[in-house]
């Protein structure tokens, strides 16, 4: 297996912190000796880590700990992905700002952590990241500069994650909700999500209205519309595909619930985008 060092890829290693972009296929297992915070710009993916398969979508970014072994294969035609990476020591200084457990709480998960991320950070990222290629040559201190601002991002982004994902809950409740914001997992029937915990749909479902306030189906139909959004933002497929990729067999019934979160039908909502 290959390990990664931050001395041989990072352009700067002085500087603690590097990025890339590339739109091929990565096959080899490989671990860091760094953390690295990948983000799917475009297209889909097969995201092998600790002897796991997750399939990846646009919009979609993932923290990478150092000692996992990761990989992708399958990408899809018009693929890209955003690599952000920072040393250990360098990450440690910059959640202590924020807040000093959350370093020992993120190293405590043993598998690398998905988010969601929304349209206003990717924004701000890619702001970020256009003005540091602008840099890279020029100033390599303003270079420096914004992957600080683009990791001040991403760190923002964890925090929000880790206060959903708190203490309050026990260990194999966050690791349930971590796996519901998975496509695969997204799109499934409601009643199938018991078996990725130990327990029976029943017991299942008095828990999670009990520590969240909400239903299993309210929670996961939020994050079906999330989800058809990121297709409809993302992707050149129609309505009534995404719809069925979202597991609405009624088109009707689909555009009524998109409507009812985000004010507008998805027909208008993909036409306001461009």
């Amino acid at each position: 297996m290959k390990t990664c060092l931050y001395k041989e890829d990072f352009t700067n290693p002085d500087s603690n912190l590097h990025f890339h972009l590339y739109n091929t296929d990565y096959p080899i297992i490989h671990n860091h000796d760094y953390w690295e915070f990948f983000i799917i710009l475009a297209g889909e993916t097969d995201h092998f880590s600790n002897d796991r398969k997750q399939h990846f979508h646009a919009n979609t970014g993932c923290l990478v700990h150092p000692a996992d072994k990761h990989c992708f294969t399958n990408n899809s035609a018009h693929y890209k992905q955003l690599n952000i990476c920072i040393t250990d020591a360098y990450f440690k200084t910059l959640l202590d700002l924020i807040d000093t457990d959350l370093y020992g709480e993120i190293c405590c998960i043993n598998q690398p952590i998905v988010y969601n991320i929304d349209d206003e950070t990717l924004t701000l990222i890619n702001k970020n990241i256009h003005a540091a290629q602008l840099a890279h040559s020029t100033d390599p201190s303003k270079y420096s500069n914004f992957l600080k601002l683009i990791w001040l991002d991403i760190i923002k982004l964890i925090y929000r994650n880790y206060s959903l994902l708190n203490t309050k809950y026990p260990a194999w409740f966050n690791a349930f909700l971590q796996d519901m914001q998975l496509p695969e997992n997204i799109t499934r029937p409601t009643a199938e999500l018991y078996k990725l915990t130990f327990f029976s749909y029943r017991h299942l479902t008095r828990l999670f209205k009990e520590f969240t306030g909400e239903t299993l189906s309210e929670y996961q139909q939020r994050l079906k519309i999330n989800y058809a959004a990121t297709l409809l933002r993302t992707t050149d497929l129609s309505t009534l595909q995404i719809a069925s990729t979202c597991g609405y067999d009624s088109l009707s019934h689909f555009i009524r619930i998109f409507k009812k979160y985000y004010n507008i039908t998805p027909h208008h909502y993909k036409k306001s985008l461009s």
